[in-house]
């Protein structure tokens, strides 16, 4: 479909079998067709533009972390997809009578690796909204974390 292509058009320097030099011409690209972009000199400011058409987390404005106890995800939400950047997983052991700590000690190292990972993961130059999402109270656990 058309929706999956991007038109490239411009004027042949290079003659051959199939189109003759100074001849204009427009190429299809689509997903999965290779192809070679070549120039004899590129300048920082279109280099830089190129490295971010081709990174999704650049015109990622919207992060989400979804999360149970002991897993979490770390996502950026773009307008066509979604990716996950970071994947948390840490062994919470249950809640003994009487003795918490063990579980509210794996309970913090889990909030911890989640806030590393947001902090790893998401450029909040570019990230306006983290949507954090989570069933029970865990989210208002590690939002209060």
């Amino acid at each position: 479909s058309q929706a999956c292509q991007l038109r490239v058009k411009g004027t042949n320097i290079q003659e051959n079998e199939y189109v003759k030099m100074g001849a204009y011409h427009t190429i299809e690209l689509e997903p999965n067709r290779q192809f070679t972009l070549a120039k004899k000199q590129w300048d920082s400011v279109v280099l830089e533009r190129i490295e971010q058409a081709c990174d999704p987390a650049w015109s990622a404005d919207l992060a989400a972390v979804v999360m149970q106890e002991g897993l979490a995800h770390v996502c950026l939400v773009t307008p066509s997809m979604t990716l996950t950047r970071a994947k948390i997983e840490v062994n919470i052991p249950r809640k003994r009578r009487g003795n918490c700590s063990q579980h509210d000690r794996a309970l913090e190292r889990f909030y911890e690796q989640v806030m590393q990972a947001i902090q790893r993961h998401l450029n909040f130059e570019v990230v306006k909204c983290v949507l954090v999402a989570s069933p029970g109270f865990v989210r208002e656990q590690f939002c209060d974390y």
